[in-house]
C-alpha cells in the first residue's frame, strides 16, 4: 500500500511548538511531499528537507501545487511555479483544487483548476510539460556534495519540558526563557538555506538519524549510499548528539572541510549543556586547518574563496538570474536549467568536471536535440538561449564525443508585419462552460454577429468586454513570398492563451510565451490567412463579484498584476524567416 503525506511548517520553532519531528515524519510515508501554496512554489526553505528524505531514501517526492491561488491563475504562473520546483527535486506534482460548489455568492474556498477556466481544453500543454519533467526527477540522484546540518536538536533542548504544557495556549516563545536564542537558531538556518540556493550550490540538509549513517572516509569525505559529501556546513548550534560531533570532528581531521555560520555546541544531546565532551571536541575542530568560522554566512564563505564551495554551473557570458539542478542518471548528467524571468535571455554556462555530448531536452516538446560546446580547463562550456519562463533539461553524455559548437546558429528576421486593423469576434458558442449559475457575461453585440467588427491591437477592456472571460477570435489576411528556411508566426503579447489556424489549417497552440508557431507548412506564396482564438482568464468574472463580502476569498490569495489582469491579443504579431548561419 503507498501511502503520501504533504507537509509544511513555518520555521523550525513553530515545529518544535507543535511537538513534531518533520524528518522523522517524512520518513515514515513511502512518498514524503509537501503543501506549495499561492506563491510558495518559489520559497526553497519549504522543500529542502522533503528533497533530502527522499533522496537519501530514494523516494518519489510529492507537492500539492499552488493551492489557494484561486481561479484568476494564470497560465504563466503554473509555468513558472512547475519550473521551480522541479529544480527543488519534485518528482511528483499534484494540481490543487478544492470544492464542486461554483455558485460564487456562496462558495467557501478558491477553487484553482476547473474547466469553467479558458485555458483548460489547453490544460494538456501544461500536463505533458510536467510529466516530462518530474519523470527525469524520478530517476537517479541529486548530485549534492554540500551538507548542511539542520540544528533541530537545539530547538528542541531551547524549548524544555515546557513544550508539553498544552495550557501554553498559542505559539509563543514566552515560556522558554530562551526567546533571543531560538530566533537566532532558527534565522541563522533560513538564511543558510536561501543563501546556498542563491549561490547555486549543490546541497542537502540532515538530521541526526542520517548523520549517524554516514560513513567517514580517509578520502575527506563523508559517504551515504552513492552520495559523497566534501563539505559539512554547521548552522548556529546550542547542542548536538556527542557521537554526532564525534563523527564531524572525525571528517574534518581527515580534510574534509567543516565551516561554522554561529557559536558552535557547547552541549549535548546525552549530558545538556556545557558538557566537557562536548567542548573539547569541538576546541579540537576550531584548531583544524579544514575548519573556519564565519560571521558573515554563505555569502561571507564566497567572498573569500573557500574550498569545498563550488557550484557545479558557472557562468562566462551573459549571467542572469538562472535556477538549476543537477542530477546524475545511469552515469550520465542532467542539468535543469531554468529561466524564469520575462525576458529571454543568451548565456555560456561552463559545466566543472563535466565531459560527453551535450543535448538539450525540451520537456514541452518531447524532442530531444544535440547541442555544440568545447572543452576548456576544468569542465565544459556550452552556450544556450532561453525564452521567457523556458526551462530543460541539459543532458551530458560521457559515452559520445562533444560536437563542434562553433558549426552553426540560428537567424530570426523579420520578414512581414501584421500591424493595423484586424476583424474582430466572438462566437457564443465556443465558450468555456459558466463558471455558475448566476455569471453574467455582457458583450456588445457587434463582436457576435457574423462580420465581426474590425479594431486594432488592444486589451479587451478598450472594448467594453471588461467582465467577459472567454475566447475572442481574430483573422487578417496577408501577402507573403514564402522562399526559403522555416517561417515562423510571431504573436507578441498574447494574455494569456493562443489558438493559431493558417489558410483553415490548425498550427498549434500555447498557454505560455513565447507566442511563436512554425507556419512553414501552412503558408503559400500569395495570400494568406490566419486566424487566432485567444483567451483570458476567470479573473473578469471574478470582479462580477467584487461587492460581495468573501471576493477577495473569491480572487484567491495571490494578486495579480496590473497587466496580468488585462486580456487580448496586444501584438506586435509578425512574420519572421529562420536561417542558419556559421558561427564566426
Amino acid at each position: 500500500m503507498l501511502f503520501r503525506s504533504h507537509s509544511t511548517y513555518p520555521n523550525l520553532n513553530f515545529q518544535a511548538f507543535a511537538v513534531g519531528d518533520f524528518f522523522k515524519a517524512q520518513r515514515r510515508v513511502t512518498m514524503p511531499g509537501n503543501d506549495s501554496l499561492c506563491d510558495k512554489p518559489y520559497e526553497v526553505y519549504d522543500f529542502k528537507e522533503t528533497q533530502s528524505v527522499c533522496e537519501f531514501e530514494g523516494r518519489r517526492f510529492m507537492t500539492e501545487l499552488l493551492g489557494v491561488a484561486g481561479w484568476q491563475m494564470t497560465p504563466i504562473t503554473m509555468k513558472r511555479a512547475t519550473n521551480s520546483v522541479i529544480s527543488f527535486g519534485v518528482s511528483h506534482i499534484v494540481p490543487h483544487g478544492v470544492n464542486l460548489n461554483r455558485q460564487l455568492s456562496t462558495i467557501p474556498y478558491p477553487p484553482d483548476w476547473f474547466n469553467s477556466n479558458p485555458y483548460w481544453r489547453y490544460f494538456h500543454l501544461w500536463t505533458d510539460f510536467v510529466r516530462r519533467a518530474s519523470y527525469v526527477n524520478a530517476h537517479g540522484r541529486f548530485a549534492a556534495d554540500v551538507l548542511l546540518v539542520n540544528p533541530m536538536d537545539s530547538v528542541w533542548a531551547l524549548y524544555g519540558s515546557g513544550i508539553f504544557d498544552l495550557g501554553h495556549g498559542e505559539y509563543s516563545f514566552d515560556y522558554t526563557g530562551h526567546q533571543a536564542t531560538l530566533e537566532k537558531v532558527d534565522k541563522v538556518y533560513y538564511i543558510a538555506v536561501h543563501e546556498l540556493q542563491d549561490s547555486r550550490m549543490e546541497y542537502l540538509t540532515t538530521d541526526r538519524y542520517y548523520l549517524r549513517k554516514m560513513k567517514v572516509k580517509e578520502s575527506g569525505r563523508l559517504g551515504y549510499k552513492d552520495f559523497e559529501f566534501k563539505t559539512v556546513v554547521l548552522p548556529y548550534l546550542v547542542v548536538l548528539p556527542l557521537d554526532v560531533a564525534e563523527k564531524i570532528l572525525d571528517f574534518a581531521r581527515k580534510g574534509g572541510h567543516v565551516y561554522s555560520l554561529g557559536d558552535l555546541p557547547n552541549g549535548s544531546t546525552d549530558n545538556g549543556l556545557k558538557d566537557s565532551k562536548m567542548m573539547a571536541m569541538m576546541v579540537e575542530l576550531e584548531k583544524l586547518p579544514s575548519f573556519k568560522k564565519s560571521n558573515k554566512g554563505i555569502n561571507g564563505l564566497l567572498a573569500e574563496n573557500v574550498a569545498g564551495l563550488k557550484p557545479h554551473i558557472e557562468f562566462e557570458q551573459g549571467k542572469f538570474e538562472i535556477i538549476y539542478q543537477h542530477r546524475i542518471i545511469d552515469g550520465k548528467d542532467f542539468f535543469w536549467l531554468v529561466n524564469n524571468t520575462d525576458e529571454s535571455h543568451g548565456c555560456v554556462l561552463k559545466f566543472n568536471n563535466i565531459k560527453g555530448r551535450a543535448s538539450i531536452w525540451d520537456c514541452e516538446t518531447g524532442a530531444i536535440k544535440d547541442v555544440g560546446s568545447r572543452m576548456i580547463d576544468g569542465g565544459e562550456a556550452v552556450e544556450v538561449s532561453f525564452t521567457p519562463y523556458q526551462a530543460y533539461w541539459l543532458v551530458f553524455d560521457p559515452g559520445k564525443g562533444v560536437l563542434d559548437s562553433s558549426v552553426e546558429a540560428e537567424l530570426l528576421k523579420t520578414v512581414a508585419k501584421l500591424d493595423g486593423v484586424w476583424n474582430v469576434r466572438i462566437n457564443t458558442k465556443d465558450q468555456p462552460e459558466p463558471v455558475a449559475d448566476d455569471q453574467k457575461m455582457t458583450i456588445p453585440c457587434s463582436f457576435t454577429q457574423s462580420k465581426g467588427v474590425d479594431k486594432e491591437l488592444c486589451g479587451w477592456n478598450e472594448w467594453g468586454l471588461d467582465l467577459f472571460c472567454g475566447f475572442v477570435d481574430y483573422a487578417k489576411s496577408f501577402d507573403f513570398d514564402k522562399g526559403d528556411g522555416r517561417i515562423i508566426l510571431d504573436l507578441g503579447k498574447v494574455n494569456f492563451t493562443a489558438e493559431v489556424w493558417i489558410n483553415g489549417k490548425k498550427v498549434g497552440e500555447k498557454i505560455w510565451p513565447p507566442f511563436e508557431f512554425d507556419i512553414t507548412d501552412y503558408v503559400k506564396n500569395g495570400s494568406n490567412k490566419v486566424f487566432i482564438r485567444t483567451g483570458n482568464t476567470l479573473y473578469n468574472t471574478m470582479r462580477q463579484y467584487e461587492g460581495n463580502k468573501k471576493s477577495q476569498l473569491l480572487l484567491g490569495w495571490m494578486e495579480l498584476t496590473d497587466d496580468e489582469k488585462k486580456s487580448g491579443l496586444f501584438g506586435p504579431v509578425t512574420v519572421k524567416k529562420k536561417s542558419i548561419r556559421s558561427k564566426e
